[in-house]
């Protein structure tokens, strides 16, 4: 505020204020300014005192949260508030730090990160020239009239307190040539920048997303250089030029989920905005897409009448073939039959299986992983253990391992959606399941598919509903076999149902396929959707049986003794669930998580290696590539299609939206800037174990950061304040010691980072479960962050003062191949 505007009025009370020079009272200090400005031109823009005001200096953090005005000292909610308020109150505006002087003053140093990436793109041009892999130079970064001074950066690690010798020493020497027109190669990469650097070694990580953002934790002067999203480009493509640019701009389409029309209008802008570039006039969509291997999908047309398969060969054939069928191909009357635009009456897209399976095992590193997994599957079977971390460890399938087709190394299994297969697992839900096996649904006799629990009807409500109560190991009803199923089927009809089956199902016929044993529980609807729906949560002692249950059996490593367990509490749960909730909730839900999930744990694995999750995910894929209302099925087809055809060339297709790698260092990647840090910071109790790992005179070039990957797992510190919504600082360590995470510390001459943690202590309690009650200790230790399992899930009941933390049952996902 200025300070001779201050003279001119004054405060009398809370909602009186007077202006001094004509004593005009007014209400507010709002109207005040408005007065003073209106009727006396006087204005607080014209002072000086005012210009240099920076953000930070605005408000002042009270204690109780809110945020004080430096002028008035009014106290409101947010810095937005202040802000606006200095704004409209006291016509003031922060002064923006005037960021990347150098590119317009040529007298600004420019900093050696960046010129260190000038370099790096400078120099990192590909010997692959049918690639065409140019890094750009940055067109704004000079005039090009001028040339910049020779800046040495020196390699990371390396700086002045280095124990390596200045010989060896490697400097970078930048020099920015005169700067020219750039060509469709070098423009590229600004288009698609944020297709950032991608290795599709192995299938794990085609699924995850690379270490990269533009994000860091602090403005500092840290002197390791930053990897930018082009630099480290690998040329190990081997394609013509236009078909690199044409991939490249359809990955880009693909990726921000473009619709054809939007794809078209951005490449049509494109060549009006650049028309001096010869490549981008000459881009053409239809020509762009001819880039995509399309030979495995085939449309199938069939007769609507009779079903007869019109011929592939010929679209020509527009009568069916049928005798005394009268079926068109095309929709509309018979002189629409030759319109260009004609559309099938009925049809269906056919894809390769075989064509599939050899691009997908065609992208690098694929093979290599499957056989490792194999690999560690027999070396498993053939211990004898009995620990479940997959579907390769159940019963069934080490059968295939033991005596059947998987003995082979070359022989593999893969979880598909599709056809053409041979199956020997299935899952789905139970409206499904009941139409595929053609039996009772979940409301009607005989539901279940693993034994003959005929159930009952009990009344539920207003209406009945169907109850299959619970009956001790003893005397439960007795297990369906497959040849007993087969025989019932045969036997069945939908008037006179056999075991509650009402004929033949066509799934039957499948080879060596098990209709017992090879129809597993659906965990994700019938326990995730089913269950937890029917209960009501004032009952938390049963629910909790549940939770620790299921908790189990989605382990990934599940011993006898914890599959003995989950047994025991999932029959808990069941015993007690019709006396609490009524006999009418008990269904078929209930009845298979309580009577056959831990037996199906025992054939196939953990519940999370054959539930439906992967499939559900595959909907919102589907869902993501219709864009319009015309033949939906082609829409998905060709867009799952050309995202196939463009990783397996090696092309991004996925947008990154993580972490920037600034340093690698021996033991993890170092994410966000580095502080430096003096001995006299540290605590002791951290000193003293810094010096137990180094020796003490290592201790004066330490560096704080906040954010590590290990692993391909990401670490947080307790100091990274842009963490706001959930609480990932405490971890499982070493011996599996539970701690927080204050701060990582980066020590220059051994090249490697260590976590200064808090540990959590366990309070003992009767019965373990995956709930574990922690309390804060005092105790400080430094460990290599090697050391470093995972993060806990951490919660903090303020209410009744007591902290928990949770260990996660799995941090897998769903490899495809086995």
């Amino acid at each position: 505020m200025a300070a001779n505007e201050k003279l001119k009025w004054c405060q009398k009370g809370r909602n009186d204020f007077e202006c001094l020079i004509c004593n005009r009272k007014l209400s507010s200090k709002q109207r005040v300014f408005l007065h003073l400005k209106a009727v006396h031109r006087l204005s607080s823009e014209s002072n000086d005192t005012i210009k240099e005001y920076r953000k930070q200096d605005c408000w002042k953090k009270s204690d109780d949260g809110k945020y004080e005005c430096s002028v008035c000292k009014k106290k409101l909610a947010s810095k937005q508030r202040v802000l606006m308020h200095l704004h409209g109150v006291h016509r003031m505006t922060p002064v923006r730090r005037e960021k990347k002087k150098y590119k317009h003053d040529k007298t600004e140093s420019v900093p050696r990160s960046t010129a260190y990436r000038w370099e790096r793109k400078k120099s990192g041009e590909c010997a692959n020239t049918s690639a065409k892999w140019i890094l750009f130079r940055d067109p704004s970064s000079t005039t090009g009239n001028e040339d910049l001074s020779v800046d040495p950066v020196e390699l990371p690690g390396n700086d002045s307190g280095s124990r390596l010798d200045d010989s060896k020493t490697e400097k970078f020497v930048v020099a920015q040539e005169k700067t020219t027109d750039l060509s469709f190669s070098e423009l590229l990469p600004v288009l698609c920048s944020d297709t950032s650097k991608t290795t599709c070694g192995t299938e794990e990580k085609m699924l995850l997303d690379d270490f990269s953002s533009s994000d860091s934790d602090t403005d500092s002067d840290h002197d390791t250089a930053s990897k930018s999203d082009a630099d480290d480009l690998e040329c190990h493509l081997d394609m013509p030029e236009k078909e690199y640019q044409a991939l490249s701009l359809l990955s880009c389409f693909l990726r921000n989920q473009f619709s054809a029309s939007a794809s078209k209008d951005i490449v049509e802008t494109l060549r009006e905005i650049f028309p001096k570039l010869k490549e981008i006039n000459t881009l053409n969509w239809d020509e762009m897409l001819s880039h995509i291997d399309n030979t495995s999908l085939k449309e199938i047309h069939y007769c609507e009448l009779c079903t007869k398969v019109f011929p592939v060969e010929n679209e020509n054939v527009f009568h069916c073939q049928s005798t005394d069928c009268e079926g068109l191909r095309y929709k509309g009357p018979l002189r629409n039959q030759n319109k260009t635009s004609r559309q099938p009456r009925q049809s269906f897209v056919f894809a390769d299986v075989g064509k599939q399976l050899t691009d997908l095992l065609q992208t690098p590193g694929i093979w290599e992983d499957i056989q490792a997994t194999k690999k560690s599957a027999f070396e498993r079977l053939n211990s004898g253990s009995s620990i479940l971390t997959d579907i390769v460890d159940g019963q069934e399938y080490r059968k295939l391992m033991k005596d059947g087709f998987l003995k082979e190394s070359e022989n593999l299994t893969a979880i598909f959606n599709t056809d053409g297969l041979k199956i020997i697992c299935g899952i789905m839900d139970l409206p499904a399941k009941a139409e595929l096996l053609n039996m009772s649904y979940f409301n009607g006799p005989f539901p279940c598919i693993t034994c003959e629990e005929e159930g009952k009807t009990v009344k539920q409500g207003k209406g009945t509903a169907r109850c299959l109560p619970y009956r001790s190991p003893d005397d439960r009803s007795m297990e369906r076999r497959h040849e007993v199923v087969i025989e019932n089927m045969r036997s069945g009809s939908p008037k006179s149902r056999s075991k509650g089956f009402k004929g033949k199902s066509g799934i039957s016929y499948l080879k060596d396929f098990d209709l017992v044993s090879g129809i597993v529980p659906d965990y994700m609807h019938g326990v995730c959707l089913g269950v937890t729906k029917t209960l009501m949560y004032e009952y938390l002692e049963n629910f909790l049986c549940l939770s620790e249950g299921i908790h189990i059996l989605l382990g990934n490593a599940i011993s006898e003794e914890s599959l003995t367990k989950a047994k025991g509490l999932l029959q808990q749960f069941y015993a007690s669930f019709a006396r609490l909730y009524g006999e009418g909730s008990s269904g078929l839900n209930i009845h298979n998580t309580g009577s056959h999930l831990c037996d199906f744990v025992k054939l196939w694995g953990p519940i999370w290696c054959w539930s439906c999750f992967p499939f559900e995910d595959i909907n919102a894929m589907l869902l993501n590539s219709v864009h319009g209302t015309g033949v939906v099925l082609k829409q998905a087809m060709k867009y799952r299609q050309a995202q196939l055809c463009i990783r397996r060339k090696g092309l991004e297709l996925k947008k990154c939206n993580s972490w920037k790698v600034n340093y690698m260092a021996s033991n993890c990647a170092v994410a966000g800037a580095m502080q430096v840090l003096q001995q006299h910071e540290l605590e002791d109790s951290v000193k003293a174990n810094l010096i137990n790992l180094l020796q003490e005179n290592f201790l004066d070039k330490l560096k704080k950061l906040n954010r590590v990957v290990v692993n391909e797992k990401r670490f947080y510190s307790e100091q990274y304040t842009r963490m706001q919504k959930r609480i990932c600082t405490v971890v499982l360590f070493r011996n599996n010691e539970i701690g927080k995470i204050k701060y990582f510390v980066f020590c220059n001459y051994t090249d490697s980072v260590y976590a200064v943690l808090q540990k959590l202590e366990r309070i003992p309690e009767g019965q373990e479960n995956h709930y574990i009650p922690v309390t804060f200790s005092q105790e400080i230790v430094v460990s290599n962050v090697e050391n470093l399992i995972e993060v806990l899930v951490y919660l903090d009941l303020q209410d009744v003062n007591r902290k928990y933390v949770i260990k996660m049952p799995n941090g897998y996902g769903h490899a495809i191949f086995k």
